[in-house]
């Protein structure tokens, strides 16, 4: 039988027969395809919603095993850092994450396998501007080549009192450099053994004097009032520096002096 016989036989049999048998009929033959046009519908509006109201950026950074108890953190230090460096977040969109972990020691997991995934596709596509994180897996970020040299960021004034501070991480490019390319370590390392890297109490900075080539890197956080503030970093040395490829510059620097700052650690009072 042809379709359109096959349609008119239909609503022979529905005649007269009310609206619930015309509701059965339908659901019986045109139950999924019309699912499948409505879930298209709804699919196309979202992604089109999305597209019309994203905003813009202007800061995009990661606190890498920060590990605090708050679980609001990050939106307090993006609302009270916008504010702080006047970043309207009705135009543009501020991120700071502290829900990225991994861990410390070579024996790592489908969680920290899938958090290397995050961390490379941010910087690959430069959208990663400040990187806080534990000194262990610092040292693998600057060792590595992915942070920007300071000096080309802050200006020489700053670089100088750092210094002076002994704020500066250092790392030498000529110990890792193989025929122009940077290799990682194969050597295991156990999470006690990580752990032991990281710890305040016995923890030493790279000696520049011992370089060939030192580049200054990373920048020591470690006790900032901001962290203490939001149970951060409790136990172990921490640092920040300029990934590679960064697009924002300006407000990464402005994040730096925030968490640098004595009025971050300050509780702040709800609106």
């Amino acid at each position: 039988m042809a379709l359109n016989d096959e349609v008119r036989e239909q609503r022979k049999l529905l005649k007269g027969k009310g609206p619930g048998a015309y509701f059965q009929y339908f659901w019986d033959y045109y139950r999924w395809p019309t699912v499948g046009v409505i879930g298209g519908i709804i699919l196309v509006g979202s992604l089109v919603f999305n597209f019309v109201t994203a905003k813009p950026d202007a800061l995009h950074a990661v606190l890498l095993n920060c590990e605090s108890p708050d679980l609001e953190a990050g939106m307090k230090l993006e609302s009270e850092f916008a504010e702080a460096a006047s970043i309207d977040t009705r135009r543009e969109a501020v991120s700071i994450e502290t829900g990225y972990n991994m861990t410390t020691g070579s024996m790592l997991g489908q969680y920290d396998m899938a958090t290397q995934v995050k961390m490379m596709a941010l910087t690959g596509a430069g959208d990663l501007d400040l990187l806080v994180a534990d000194a262990y897996h610092f040292d693998e970020y600057i060792t590595g080549g992915g942070l920007l040299d300071l000096r080309e960021v802050l200006d020489e004034a700053q670089v100088e009192q750092l210094e002076k501070e002994g704020l500066i991480w250092y790392y030498d490019p000529s110990l890792i450099r193989v025929e122009g390319e940077t290799m990682p370590s194969n050597e295991f390392i156990s999470a006690e053994e990580g752990a032991a890297f990281e710890n305040p109490e016995t923890f030493t900075l790279p000696d520049p004097g011992q370089m060939e080539e030192p580049v200054p890197a990373g920048i020591i956080l470690t006790g900032r009032p901001v962290f203490e503030r939001f149970w951060m970093y409790t136990d172990t040395v921490v640092a920040a520096g300029f990934p590679n490829g960064s697009k924002r510059l300006e407000n990464a620097r402005k994040l730096l002096d925030y968490l640098m700052s004595e009025e971050a650690g300050k509780e702040k009072d709800p609106a």
